[in-house]
């Protein structure tokens, strides 16, 4: 496996919404050795909306389910505005009527290297 590069993510600002606290400092901290700066994190759906309507974003790493809440709502706004974003689950994904097909998975737990090839290919880098 070959190291994750920073310099093609860097500065990067990334909206985390993910529900589980650990998970969320984690991919906070893999996001700065990335160079990236974090946002959020979101734990629930209208915590995600409100995030997204006061800071801005280059990028979003989606949880998809949120304490029993689907994140699908959120996903369906963001790919309404164009905004980029890829989902992140430790189970299969069915995504919502085959809308979010082209949309990149992390499957959890992923390393520092699949985020950093995830988020550079979704931003076209």
């Amino acid at each position: 496996m070959t190291e994750a590069t920073p310099s093609t993510v860097a500065g990067k600002r990334v909206l985390i919404v993910e529900d589980d606290h650990l998970l969320a400092f984690t991919l906070k901290h893999m996001l700065e050795d990335l160079d990236c700066i974090a946002v959020g994190p979101a734990a629930k759906v209208k915590d995600a909306f409100a995030i997204a309507e006061k800071e801005t974003f280059d990028i979003a790493i989606l949880d998809v389910n949120l304490l029993g809440e689907s994140i699908y709502p959120f996903a369906k706004h963001l790919y309404d505005l164009k905004q980029p974003f890829v989902f992140s689950t430790g189970m299969p994904l069915h995504a919502a009527n085959g809308l979010f097909q082209d949309v990149p998975v992390l499957a959890k737990p992923f390393s520092l290297a699949d985020l950093q090839r995830t988020i550079a290919a979704r931003l076209g880098r």
